[in-house]
């Protein structure tokens, strides 16, 4: 059996390696989860049965004669995880295995909790963690842990009522027990649409434009309910579980022998000022976990690595048709096989994150409220399209831009979302439909400050204001200190949609800025890191430009030796 300690660090280990700076972390822990890690990071000898084993070892570590022994929160090493993760995990587990149709309340999750402990003769919290509640330190160590990190913190309280701290558990939970079986019967129910190689978008569209369609409550709660950076979460996982359908397999057992050997690619639209040529480059998705060696494309019998950006993503590779339906053969990791950028008649492009102002558009999932966006779409889809407009419902910058490299393709460029109701219109194209669709009535954007190279972070002092795009009249604004949930909000506000609010003067840390526009459904949400100057360290320059100047390398003040030449 692994120690708690070992599985401490292997959960550790499973959280964040690999992860994009900026990237939420969840920790999603259910049976699938500790499987994967006892394969990845744990002993061979450890493997007969992951799930049993980490019950084991979380009660050995932490019960002791019928009462819980919370684990500290101070790390063993400076660089180590707090030794608190294991049981949170626990935690993260009660809640996923609670009734898809059971409510959220505190009696339906400790039952959960004290099966996993083994402290099943009572109900309602167990002995050491009695109210209000012991284990909240915990959770904040983990978000400071994955601050710490240069990762963006989930984990948080509930609004004031019984699930006030339940909320922490329930808030990484999320696709509970049962919930992966009834998503694989209804990828199966809808083959002939969604076909079995469909990407993040095309899945996400259709997953959010089905929720209320679904059976159980669970996944209808938490499409309508959740923060848009939750919901992303979701549909992350909502995908992992389409690729992993195993298509020939009658039905769901509830067991998951198979991981996919395949990932996706979108497009990379690359734009020459000089020539006005437009290509579309592959752009491979980055997979949610770190894989274990050098990806390497076979290209036409030539081996191209693929190569991590600054965000986390892969850098695009070469021209491919925007059609797409391609499959690459992959090595270099045991579980991934193919590359495939699937058969598609539109894509939705937009701008780099970290650079709005490069002008570059790739696939990067859906464009936020009020953000304009690039829609390459074939020409038989332009009825559709004008439907959209003369609804109200979207418009776009001048007329359509054919692009001569591909025939029959066109650019709607500048394309912004004008509106929420969509329901009156009917399609003949659903995906259309479905990837455009708003999924907020509201949406954030941070504008001006001193922003960092760094995801999502400006220096303390020079902070940004808060835009609010909304379809609504007014909403409410809350920014919140992430890494202390006790204190009052710093921002509380009401203001008028589609105008701007500054932020009152900041400590370094990490807030979380969330827009309500009190009409119920998904609500944005943006993550904001203040930096202290103290924190701020010259970075080294990515390219070095200089002149050749016989045996040495001008560059500025700087004389050097030419590296590719004899001194």
């Amino acid at each position: 059996m692994a120690s708690y300690s070992e599985w401490n660090e292997a959960i550790s280990r499973f959280l964040i390696d690999g992860a994009p700076e900026g990237e939420a972390i969840y920790l999603s822990l259910d049976e699938d989860a500790l499987i994967e890690i006892a394969a990845e990071w744990l002993s061979e000898d450890q493997l007969s049965n992951p799930v049993l084993d980490f019950e084991a070892a979380v009660r050995e570590a932490c019960v002791s004669r019928g009462r819980v022994i919370l684990p500290g929160t101070r790390p063993t090493s400076p660089e180590g995880p707090p030794p608190c993760l294991a049981f949170l995990g626990a935690m993260v587990l009660a809640a996923h295995r609670m009734s898809p149709e059971g409510g959220i309340s505190e009696i339906n999750y400790f039952t959960r909790l004290r099966e996993i402990l083994g402290l099943t003769e009572e109900s309602g919290r167990p002995p050491g963690m009695s109210p209000p509640a012991p284990e909240e330190p915990l959770w904040v160590a983990l978000n400071q842990w994955v601050a710490g990190n240069e990762l963006r913190p989930s984990a948080e309280r509930g609004p004031e009522g019984p699930t006030k701290y339940t909320n922490y558990p329930l808030s990484q939970s999320l696709l509970r027990e049962g919930d992966k079986g009834k998503l694989e019967g209804e990828f199966k129910r809808f083959e002939g649409q969604l076909g079995r190689n469909s990407d993040r978008e095309r899945i996400g569209g259709w997953f959010f434009n089905r929720a209320n369609d679904f059976s159980t409550r669970h996944i209808r709660n938490l499409a309508n309910e959740a923060t848009a950076d939750r919901y992303e979460a979701l549909v992350d996982a909502v995908y992992r579980v389409y690729i992993d359908v195993a298509w020939e397999r009658p039905g769901f057992d509830g067991t998951r022998t198979h991981r996919a050997q395949w990932l996706t690619a979108g497009l990379y639209r690359e734009f020459d000022p000089l020539s006005g040529q437009i290509a579309y480059l592959l752009f491979p998705r980055h997979p949610a976990k770190e894989l274990r060696g050098t990806l390497e494309i076979d290209h036409d019998g030539n081996l191209e690595s693929l190569r991590s950006s600054r965000d986390g993503q892969y850098y695009p590779l070469w021209p491919v048709n925007p059609a797409g339906e391609q499959t690459y053969q992959v090595t270099g990791d045991p579980w991934v096989t193919e590359l495939r950028i699937p058969s598609r008649r539109f894509w939705v492009l937009t701008r780099d994150p970290l650079d709005e102002t490069a002008g570059n558009f790739a696939s990067r999932g859906s464009p936020r409220l009020g953000e304009t966006f690039l829609l390459l779409c074939r020409m038989e889809l332009e009825d559709q399209i004008s439907i959209l407009r003369d609804e109200g419902l979207l418009d776009w910058a001048g007329d359509p831009v054919e692009v001569r490299s591909h025939e029959g393709w066109f650019e709607y460029r500048e394309c912004l979302v004008l509106s929420a109701n969509w329901d009156g219109v009917i399609f003949q194209i659903p995906e259309l439909f479905e990837e455009l669709r708003p999924r907020v009535r509201a949406s954030i954007s941070l504008q001006g400050g001193l922003k960092t190279d760094r995801r999502d972070s400006w220096l303390e002092g020079y902070l940004p204001s808060i835009f609010v795009t909304s379809f609504d009249q007014t909403c409410r604004v809350r920014a919140t200190n992430v890494l202390h949930p006790e204190d009052e909000p710093v921002l509380d506000d009401t203001i008028s949609a589609n105008s701007s609010i500054a932020l009152p003067l900041l400590a370094a840390g990490n807030y979380a800025i969330e827009v309500d526009s009190g009409r119920g459904g998904t609500s944005d949400r943006r993550h904001l890191r203040v930096v202290s100057w103290d924190a701020v360290q010259p970075g080294a320059p990515s390219e070095t430009y200089g002149t050749p100047f016989k045996n040495y390398f001008l560059q500025g003040g700087l004389l050097a030796a030419n590296s590719n030449e004899e001194a």
